[in-house]
């Protein structure tokens, strides 16, 4: 078995139909193996079969194994796919791990993308106040997306509130101060800079 598995992975550099017909054969010795399922549909994604990607992945959430990774990448088919509400039903199921500020990310450009700024602010007013130790990274997260979107005034307004709640966090500032010179507005950013520094000089 961990030959094969080693087979596995190194087939997947060179040759992806062939090694899922060795995850295939790996997940059939070993039907729960949750790693073995991801694998297959990760590669199955890869190949164009979303239709079995899909199957493994869902066959990990009834498993209860790998689930955050399991919704995210159901919902990374459903937007493949044009379907961005189901792909945002999928990332809203996604409650931590690596993949839960990613998740919040593609949710956040559907909305901007399709100028529901008013549900993208209950979106991430309702995470924070579900998920309170993402705080800090979905407010920065919530002011990139509408910075790159063109939409500096509410990034720059969503920076200010959460420096309001939290004074403290040098990350948002310094985010507040980069905004803040793309906006022309030298003494602002030299102000939160000066800041920064006053409680971290070595920074």
């Amino acid at each position: 078995k961990l030959l094969r598995m080693q087979y596995a992975r190194l087939l997947t550099a060179v040759d992806m139909t062939a090694a899922r017909k060795q995850f295939e054969i790996l997940s059939v010795q070993s039907p729960r193996d949750g790693d073995m399922l991801f694998s297959l549909a990760l590669i199955n994604r890869e190949l164009g079969d979303q239709i079995a990607a899909s199957a493994y992945l869902r066959q990990l959430i009834a498993l209860q194994q790998r689930v955050d990774e399991a919704y995210y990448y159901l919902g990374r088919i459903a937007e493949d796919k044009g379907d961005t509400q189901e792909a945002i039903d999928n990332y809203r199921q996604v409650s931590g791990g690596r993949e839960f500020l990613a998740a919040n990310s593609q949710i956040g450009q559907i909305l901007v993308q399709g100028d529901s700024l008013q549900e993208y602010h209950q979106l991430f007013a309702a995470q924070r106040a579900t998920y309170p130790t993402y705080s800090e990274q979905l407010f920065g997260l919530e002011a990139e997306i509408l910075s790159q979107s063109g939409f500096s005034d509410e990034a720059l307004r969503i920076l200010d509130q959460s420096l309001t709640l939290d004074p403290h966090t040098s990350s948002l500032r310094y985010a507040r101060a980069m905004l803040l010179e793309q906006r022309g507005d030298l003494a602002g950013m030299e102000r939160d800079l000066r800041t920064i520094l006053a409680s971290e000089p070595e920074n």
